[in-house]
């Protein structure tokens, strides 16, 4: 089952940290749905999320906003099992982390309906072909090496998304890795997008940034032709 409320084109606010008044820009802003995190260090904010305990008051703050709010449950050797049981109890919407840091119960343990993973630059894209059939129910297509983050969206990566989104019948769901542009959105739907998330490459880490640009990508998912 795929996660039920990613529709073509959502749009989803990652937060360069877990804090309520991020969150509440982006929500006012118009996001869809929200990203926080835990056990793990963001490579493009450069901010260090701490145990799910010491991250819980923040998350269950955001989560009273009233929209789905999903969990990064942790980077490489960090995704242990009592964390991700502890993560689940706090009743987020939907778990993500990359594939290659994933323990195999990692479906298993998510909350229903709401394992999404994400490949990375480099691994092969016949993977996306087989990961409904493991339980999986979204993808984030994180294709940009590290070398090209903050840069423009090319036709090159749209390519590389349309390759993965013809290989999976899963909602995917495209970061903000490259500095996404609302004028990229209808490319990035023709290439196979069901979801945009921005993230502080493209919002910053303060309020009004965050709302800005969480606006501005809602103003241009609003202007699509209806499907």
């Amino acid at each position: 089952m795929a996660i039920p409320f990613i529709r073509p084109m959502s749009l989803f606010v990652s937060l360069a940290r877990n804090d309520v008044e991020l969150a509440r820009a982006a929500v006012d802003g118009g996001a869809d749905a929200l990203k926080v995190h835990v056990n793990v260090g963001h490579r493009a904010s450069g901010n260090a999320f701490g145990s799910v305990a010491e991250e819980a008051p923040a998350i269950t703050a955001i989560q009273e906003l009233g929209v789905p709010v999903g969990l990064v449950v942790g980077g490489e050797d960090r995704v242990t099992l009592d964390e991700v049981r502890a993560a689940r109890e706090l009743g987020v919407d939907f778990f993500d982390v990359y594939a290659h840091h994933a323990p195999a119960w990692y479906v298993d343990e998510a909350p229903a309906d709401g394992a999404m993973v994400a490949l990375g630059h480099g691994e092969p894209w016949e993977r996306a072909s087989v990961l409904e059939q493991l339980g999986f129910a979204a993808l984030e297509a994180s294709l940009a090496p590290g070398e090209a983050y903050g840069s423009p969206l090319r036709a090159d990566r749209l390519a590389d998304l349309a390759c993965l989104a013809a290989r999976t019948s899963l909602p995917v769901v495209m970061p903000s890795q490259h500095r996404l542009a609302p004028e990229d959105i209808p490319a990035l739907r023709r290439a196979g997008a069901d979801a945009v998330l921005i993230g502080v490459v493209v919002t910053g880490d303060e309020p009004d940034h965050v709302r800005t640009a969480t606006a501005s990508f809602r103003d241009a998912i609003d202007a699509l032709p209806a499907e």
